[in-house]
């Protein structure tokens, strides 16, 4: 676990009802500071009686987290500014919108700190943070946030959280077994990059080969968003400044991001993680795609379907059907040779990709 500040003797201790009190009834947009103090009690939101705003909320939020989430949130004008001091007891701060900043600084979360449903309006500091219990930001949106080198000793869930900016988790350590940004949404690729890689890291220790290989997936999309042309075209994300690029150099990512490996190895072979990706690519190939070239190269004569979608089927599994297709279909030999072909390359390709796929996911 990560150590209080340094010199705790010193710190001033507070109840976290006389914070709450501040909050209540203090002015609006008048900031409730505290450096070095210890907050003894629980810091509950739910005692406050403060307006509240409606705010949208996505179904699948509510259905996931309908016991903590929901449509009425308190609003808290004032910016709070709470540093180099330990919670002693829970925070639950969930339901908030906070109209103003919120520092956290070198503070330590003694027990669980929970942020369910938060929303904060403007950056949020939890910098050089220390969770000590377990820290819940599900169904968070963030403007601009800073887990810079906090420590998170348990597990540690963004779950459907909204980035809306940057967020910085440089020097961040989890020390626990699980992490989790499913369902979050970054704006920029970079942010989620670094989240993902990290996240991958805690669940490679600790054996969690599922959320290891989604991670990895995540990540893997979020690198190629950087290097991509048209997902910075307007400087969406900020990360390529497409407009200073050479023609050349546009046509050079579009085929090479945008494309081959948006296409290829994203969508088809899911960066290898994704079985269902390449036995859904098989199918779409084998059963629609090429029967339908076949049909529409032999003039969509007599409406035989049925028997391109059995020849394609054939094909994929035994590439030496092709001299019987060839054989008998003299009359477009030529047509039906170099589709067969193409069936075969793609055909064995699916093949060598499913099989590493079921390998690294099912068989280590």
């Amino acid at each position: 676990m990560a150590e209080y500040p340094e010199n705790e003797a010193k710190l001033t201790k507070i109840s976290a009802k006389k914070i709450l009190d501040e909050i209540q009834n203090g002015k609006p947009y008048k900031p409730v500071v505290h450096d070095r103090v210890i907050v003894t009690g629980d810091l509950d939101a739910n005692e406050l009686d403060l307006p509240t705003k409606r705010v949208e909320r996505s179904a699948d939020v509510l259905r996931e987290y309908e016991k903590n989430i929901s449509k009425k949130c308190k609003v808290v004008s004032a910016p709070i500014k709470i540093t180099n001091s330990v919670f002693c007891g829970k925070v639950k701060l969930c339901n908030i919108i906070f109209e103003g900043s919120i520092d956290f600084e070198n503070t330590t979360f003694s027990s669980d700190a929970y942020f369910i449903g938060a929303i904060f309006g403007r950056d949020a500091k939890f910098i050089g943070d220390a969770f000590n219990g377990h820290a819940n930001f599900n169904g968070t949106k963030f403007m601009d946030v800073s887990f810079e080198r906090a420590i998170f000793s348990f597990y540690a869930v963004w779950g459907y959280a909204k980035f809306n900016r940057d967020v910085n988790f440089e020097g961040t350590k989890f020390q626990g077994d699980f992490v989790s940004f499913g369902k979050a949404d970054f704006v920029f690729p970079k942010s989620e990059e670094d989240a993902c890689r990290r996240a991958k890291s805690v669940m490679a220790k600790a054996g969690n080969r599922y959320f290891e290989e989604d991670f990895f997936y995540r990540e893997m999309v979020a690198k190629r968003k950087q290097k991509s042309f048209l997902n910075n075209l307007h400087g969406k994300h900020n990360t390529l400044k497409a407009e200073t690029l050479t023609i050349l150099d546009q046509i050079r990512r579009i085929i090479m991001y945008d494309i081959a490996e948006n296409i290829l190895f994203q969508k088809i072979f899911g960066y290898g993680v994704r079985p269902w990706n390449v036995i859904g690519s098989w199918l779409l190939f084998v059963l629609v795609i090429f029967p339908f070239v076949y049909w529409m190269a032999d003039g969509m004569n007599e409406g035989l379907r049925d028997r391109y979608i059995g020849d394609s089927f054939i094909l994929a599994v035994a590439p030496g059907y092709i001299a019987t297709i060839i054989n008998g279909t003299a009359e477009h030999t030529s047509t039906y040779r170099f589709v067969a072909y193409a069936e075969i390359i793609m055909g064995a390709f699916l093949w060598a990709c499913l099989i590493a796929t079921f390998i690294k996911r099912y068989m280590r």
